[in-house]
């Protein structure tokens, strides 16, 4: 049905069928691909959607594969996947639990190594769709890594993935988001993509290892910034006379500045009283009135 649909392309009124021949890229392209990763040290691999294609891209001797969402059910096509014994991300999207168990059991049988890559196969996908929390029900079920692919067209998404437990983020890149394209919204710029990476990538440090302590440079201002209240009692000396110590902790300026006003402050309560208040000495670290 999808093969014969009309629609609008740069290349005119065309067939769904032909567009996508339109689009596909071809061997001399895949070699370009190929040169240019080995040229800057990145691994590449492709989502094969038919056992042709998964036998086109063997010459390219690549380390991954990846199941896309719209072949999770095609049994023929994964298990030739999973009998190449690659390391395989697999796509979740527009799938049950039950399709899921039947594409985990193929790949345990061959004893290929995966993860699976929680999806909302929408483009772009609503933030509300998400689900994220499928990452941990998916990883509770099938005990296995679990990663999240994003369609949407933010970059929050993919973080919070990180924090609930994704162990790998897939994103689509583009160009420019206003390119006439099939997902040109659901994918990153290159602005986005690097703010998304930078981000990732400084979270473990910004994080720390959850031990409380107190930071060299915290301990230089601790006698600058913490208020310490002065604690009062009352002492009897010579001639009946009670003396009033209030001790403090010296060594701020902003207690420096408290103390005088709690000073004008006992003056001022124990005239009420009718409390002689004579005279204040400073000595170390305490008043005597």
């Amino acid at each position: 049905e999808q093969k014969n649909i009309m629609r609008d392309t740069p290349w005119g009124r065309i067939t769904y069928l032909n567009y996508k021949k339109k689009i596909e890229f071809n061997k001399i392209e895949f070699k370009e691909i190929q040169k240019y990763c080995k040229k800057v040290k990145i691994e590449w691999f492709c989502s094969a959607f038919d056992i042709n294609s998964l036998n086109f891209l063997k010459q390219f001797k690549l380390s991954y594969n990846k199941v896309a969402s719209a072949v999770l059910t095609n049994i023929p096509l994964i298990t030739a996947i999973a009998k190449e014994k690659k390391k395989t991300f697999i796509s979740t999207g527009m799938s049950e639990l039950k399709d899921i168990s039947k594409a985990v059991k193929i790949f345990k049988k061959f004893n290929c190594d995966f993860i699976l890559m929680h999806c909302v196969s929408t483009y772009p996908a609503n933030e509300s769709d998400l689900n994220l929390n499928t990452i941990k029900t998916l990883e509770k079920k099938f005990k296995c890594k679990v990663g999240y692919s994003g369609h949407e067209s933010s970059v929050s998404p993919s973080i919070a993935a990180w924090f609930i437990g994704a162990d790998y983020i897939e994103r689509h890149i583009t160009l420019e988001r206003s390119m006439w394209g099939t997902d040109q919204a659901a994918s990153l710029s290159k602005e986005g993509m690097t703010h998304l990476t930078e981000v990732l990538k400084k979270m473990p440090m910004i994080l720390g290892d959850g031990k409380k302590k107190i930071l060299k440079d915290e301990k230089k201002l601790i006698s600058k910034f913490r208020v310490f209240l002065p604690q009062c009692r009352i002492k009897k000396t010579i001639n009946n006379k009670s003396i009033l110590i209030l001790d403090f902790i010296k060594g701020s300026r902003i207690l420096f500045f408290l103390e005088k006003i709690f000073i004008i402050f006992l003056n001022f309560t124990m005239k009420i009283s009718n409390v002689s208040f004579k005279n204040v000495l400073y000595g170390k670290g305490n008043f005597y009135a």
